[in-house]
């Protein structure tokens, strides 16, 4: 049994940074993500743009999101990052 507070896999520290691990994207063998904040903002579709595989990078709850005011409304998210399915947000 580790130190009470040691950092896990998966656990944030005081800093918002996550330790590493890698979750798998749905509907996409193969393919992860860096934090399940990453996955979403990720898959995350807009009425002036669609997914940004660049945020599976994301590690930290700092700056993750992509603006509304940039990119238009939230259009729902895809079940994958090449053209799958897009959920409405009242289906989720």
């Amino acid at each position: 049994m580790g130190k009470a507070g040691a950092l896990r896999p998966g656990r944030l520290s005081s800093s918002g940074a996550c330790q590493p691990i890698t979750i798998p994207v749905p509907s996409r063998e193969g393919l992860t993500g860096r934090s399940l904040e990453g996955i979403w903002q990720a898959l995350k579709v807009f009425r002036d743009s669609d997914v940004d595989p660049g945020k599976l990078e994301i590690t930290t709850m700092k700056g993750p999101k992509r603006a509304v005011r940039r990119h238009g409304p939230v259009q729902g998210h895809r079940t994958d990052l090449h053209g799958g399915r897009r959920f409405p947000p009242e289906e989720y």
